[in-house]
C-alpha cells in the first residue's frame, strides 16, 4: 500500500508541474520560459540588448505662431509631455445573454504641456501672446488702439494718393488682422493651427522617435510665478491642443560589447577582468576577492 502511494504521489506531482510549466507556457508563448525558470542574466542580457529610453533627450520644434522666434524655441522647452490616447467604452451585448462588453468608441487625445524656460524679455511670453492673439483677439497683445492709428496712417496714404492721382498701396500691418478688427473675435480654425514635432534621441544622439501634434495650438497659458525669494529661472507652463498626432519609430538594438578579458599587475597584486555578452563584468582583485556587475546588480561573490 505504501508503494502505491508513494507512487501516487509522485505522479500527481508531475501532472501538476507539467499543467503549470505549460500554463506559464501559454502566457509567455513558449514553454521554454517556463522550463528555464526566472534567470537575472537573460533579464539583464535583455536590457542591455535594447537599452532604456532616457527622458531627457529631446528637442522640440514648434511651428505656428510666427516664424521669428521659432528655432530659438527648440532650445528653450525643458519638459514636454508625450502625446497620449484613449478610447471611450461603449457598453454592447454582441448576444442576449450573458455580461456586457466594452467596445472601443470615440478616441481622445490628452492634452500636451510643455515647460518654457523664459529669456529675460520673455520673448517666448511674446510669441505665445502673438499665437493667442491669432486665435482670438485677446486685447492683451494687440488693441484697437494700436488698430486705429494703422488706419489712420492708410487714410493718411489713401488721401494723399488720391491727390496726387497714383494708385494707393495700403500699409502692411504689422499685427494679425486678417478677418476683423473688433476685440475677442474669435478667428477661423485654418489660420491659427500648428504643428508641434518632438524628437526623442538615444544615449549616442541617434534619432529613435518622432511624435508630431497634428493640427495643434496652445489652449492654455499658465500663470507665471515670481518670487522675490527665488533665483530660480522663470519659466512658462503651456498646454497643446491638437486632433491627432502621427508617431514614427526607428528600433535598433544597442551595439553588442562582445567578449573581453584584462588583466593587471601592480603594488596591489594580480587583477582580471571579464566582459560576458548578456551577463556582465567579472572581475577579481587580491584581497578583494571575486566580484560581478551584472548591468547594475553588483553582487561579491566571496572573499
Amino acid at each position: 500500500m505504501g508503494l502505491t502511494s508513494d507512487f501516487l504521489k509522485r505522479q500527481a506531482g508531475a501532472f501538476v508541474d507539467k499543467g503549470i510549466n505549460s500554463l506559464l507556457g501559454g502566457i509567455f508563448g513558449t514553454n521554454q520560459g517556463a522550463a528555464d525558470g526566472f534567470s537575472i542574466e537573460r533579464m539583464v542580457g535583455e536590457l542591455n540588448k535594447s537599452g532604456y529610453a532616457s527622458s531627457s533627450h529631446f528637442e522640440v520644434f514648434i511651428h505656428g505662431g510666427k516664424a521669428i522666434g521659432e528655432q530659438e524655441l527648440r532650445f528653450r522647452v525643458d519638459a514636454i509631455d508625450l502625446p497620449g490616447r484613449n478610447f471611450g467604452l461603449i457598453d454592447h451585448k454582441f448576444t442576449n445573454i450573458g455580461p456586457v462588453n466594452r467596445i472601443p468608441g470615440q478616441q481622445f487625445y490628452s492634452d500636451v504641456t510643455a515647460s518654457v524656460i523664459l529669456s529675460e524679455d520673455m520673448r517666448e511670453k511674446e510669441y505665445f501672446e502673438w499665437w493667442h492673439e491669432k486665435i482670438c483677439n485677446t486685447g492683451a497683445y494687440e488693441t484697437t488702439a494700436t488698430y486705429a492709428a494703422e488706419d489712420a496712417a492708410n487714410e493718411a496714404a489713401a488721401t494723399a494718393a488720391e491727390e496726387n492721382m497714383v494708385e494707393f498701396e495700403p500699409i502692411p500691418s504689422k499685427y494679425n488682422r486678417s478677418y476683423s478688427n473688433s476685440p475677442f473675435t474669435q478667428k477661423y480654425f485654418d489660420s491659427y493651427i500648428g504643428t508641434v514635432v518632438i524628437r526623442q534621441y538615444g544615449h549616442n544622439g541617434e534619432l529613435r522617435s518622432i511624435h508630431t501634434l497634428n493640427e495643434a495650438y496652445p489652449h492654455q497659458m499658465a500663470p507665471i510665478s515670481m518670487n522675490w525669494g527665488s533665483e530660480e529661472p522663470a519659466k512658462m507652463q503651456v498646454s497643446f491642443a491638437y486632433r491627432n498626432y502621427k508617431a514614427v519609430f526607428n528600433r535598433q538594438d544597442q551595439p553588442g560589447m562582445g567578449f573581453g578579458f584584462s588583466f593587471g599587475l601592480g603594488a596591489g597584486g594580480l587583477k582580471l577582468g571579464a566582459r560576458i555578452p548578456g551577463i556582465g563584468n567579472i572581475g577579481f582583485a587580491k584581497g578583494a576577492g571575486l566580484s560581478a556587475d551584472l548591468g547594475g546588480l553588483s553582487k561579491k561573490i566571496f572573499g
